[in-house]
């Protein structure tokens, strides 16, 4: 990415949205500052690095994405 953009890349979303602490640690050996995860809670000991994500139909309405993301994140 940075090569194609030529600006530095900080932020990592894990490839199915999975993520492990080996993984972590090779993000801050790389310089990332954060990543985004799907596959659970936010962790509280590396909340920077398991930023919870969901993925959004196109054909939700916003009331529906608003319930969707209580139901989720609460």
């Amino acid at each position: 990415m940075e090569k194609i953009t030529g600006k530095p890349v900080y932020y990592f979303a894990y490839p199915n949205g999975n993520w492990n602490q080996q993984a972590i640690d090779t993000l801050r050996i790389y310089g990332y500052k954060a990543a985004f995860q799907l596959t659970g809670k936010q962790s509280k000991r590396e909340p920077l690095f398991t930023i919870r994500r969901m993925m959004v139909s196109g054909n939700w309405s916003a009331a529906t994405a608003q319930i969707i993301m209580k139901k989720e994140f609460d």
